[in-house]
């Protein structure tokens, strides 16, 4: 399951509703989640599994602490030395609501595809898992070959190991 606290004001004004300021959207998304745990908890018949949660952002006064207490995942997005810089605000979250940082797996939003290099540099930074961003309508799948092909690599690098 994955959360925000909204960015997009279209989303907003098409339904209607006030675009509030992102300090009141954090404060609302960190009052929903805890009755959100709680009303999944509730859920009759129970999920197969569980139902991980990922809280997307950058924020690192508001959006880290609560990825810090509640996320199973969290997803950013930048350069790699953002994305380096961000894990380590992260993790001191974590240290301050004694939390273990291992617990959250770090995702990345990636909005262009990439090098091998540039892949690697993104998992040296903490990153578990990278997410390519294709935009539509047209959907431009075969960018995706490149990601695929650094992930097999990998993936058949630590199998032969």
């Amino acid at each position: 399951m994955g959360l925000g606290a909204g960015w997009l004001d279209r989303d907003y004004s098409e339904y209607g509703y006030e675009f509030p300021s992102d300090g009141q959207r954090l404060r609302e998304l960190d009052l929903a989640i805890p009755r959100i745990k709680d009303r999944l908890k509730r859920l009759n018949p129970q999920p197969m599994g569980s139902l991980p949660l990922m809280i997307g952002g950058l924020g690192e006064r508001v959006t880290l602490r609560i990825v810090a207490e509640h996320a199973d995942l969290w997803n950013c997005w930048g350069t790699t030395d953002e994305v380096c810089r961000l894990n380590s605000v992260l993790d001191d979250w974590c240290e301050k609501v004694e939390r273990n940082p291992d617990a959250i797996e770090r995702t990345v939003a990636l909005f262009e595809t990439g090098t091998d290099a540039m892949y690697d540099d993104y998992v040296a930074s903490g990153v578990t898992h990278l997410i390519l961003v294709l935009a539509g309508p047209d959907y431009p799948i075969a960018d995706l070959d490149g990601l695929l092909s650094w992930r097999d690599s990998r993936t058949l690098a630590t199998v032969i190991k």
